[in-house]
């Protein structure tokens, strides 16, 4: 019988996709693109054609990989708690799909957004 390897790679990018997703199934908690209009959800520019998503950037070195989020959390959530279960959704899923280590996840929270007033604002 013959054995047969395979080697592959996962470039940062793809990292960087996945943990992008991963803080959008987090309640309450979003990437922070920055932009002064948050409405448009995150999910787009994640699936989308940028090269990766704002707020959110992966580092994949010799002992795993390193993920670096900015974060605006809803108002009234505790953020100890969001970004906890961020960080551990975020870990969760890189390795399980990505199949890479995470040695690091770290989380930086620049805002404070109202789903009601963005609500108020679209209708």
């Amino acid at each position: 019988m013959t054995e047969q390897r395979s080697n592959y790679r996962v470039e940062d990018s793809v990292v960087t996709k996945i943990a992008g997703l991963a803080v959008q199934e987090t309640e309450g908690l979003r990437p922070n693109t920055d932009a002064p209009d948050l409405v448009e959800g995150t999910l787009d520019q994640v699936s989308g054609s940028q090269s990766r998503p704002q707020g959110v950037s992966a580092d994949i070195g010799d002992s795993g990989a390193t993920i670096d989020l900015t974060v605006a959390v809803e108002y009234g959530r505790k953020i100890p708690q969001i970004t906890e279960a961020a960080r551990q959704n975020v870990i969760r899923q890189v390795e399980q799909l990505a199949g890479v280590s995470v040695r690091e996840v770290n989380i930086r929270v620049n805002d404070v957004y109202d789903p009601a007033g963005e609500r108020r604002r679209e209708g």
